[in-house]
């Protein structure tokens, strides 16, 4: 479904004046969902139409929108016709060559890793050996003066 409507919105100017800007925002959203037979929670609005209704002061916002509405039943998109649409471009998965080939790459990595740290380890326990040993000799030569 895709469509060009003008929508009304002064309904929203009989409200008190502190409460417009949200009514029209709401009625945006009920009109389409009115208009397209869909529940409120499946309507989307665009960050661009809904910064024109706030676009005035709080106390006046627009009594007419046109509104570009797409989509189907699971959900519709309402946007600004002058709007363009960003399509994303989809992503080829890789081939599994290139997984099994990451796969021994990280493979590789983690034992480069563990060994490494392996001597790592060993070089640390024997600093602590050397440092008590200085130690415990400090406190044996401290004992003997």
């Amino acid at each position: 479904m895709e469509r060009i409507i003008v929508i009304n919105l002064k309904e929203a100017y009989k409200k008190p004046t502190s409460k417009r800007l949200k009514y029209a925002a709401n009625l945006l959203r009920k009109l389409i969902a009115r208009y397209t037979k869909v529940d409120e929670d499946k309507v989307k609005i665009s960050n661009s139409l809904n910064s024109l209704i706030f676009s005035r002061k709080s106390d006046k916002p627009p009594r007419k929108v046109k509104v570009y509405i797409t989509g189907d039943e699971n959900e519709i998109y309402a946007r600004l016709p002058e709007e363009k649409v960003e399509v994303k471009e989809v992503k080829e998965k890789p081939k599994e060559k290139e997984k099994t080939e990451k796969k021994v790459e990280k493979t590789e990595v983690k034992e480069k890793w563990e060994e490494e740290k392996v001597g790592k380890e060993e070089k640390v326990e024997g600093e602590k050996q050397k440092v008590r040993f200085d130690v415990k000799s400090v406190e044996k030569a401290s004992e003997r003066e």
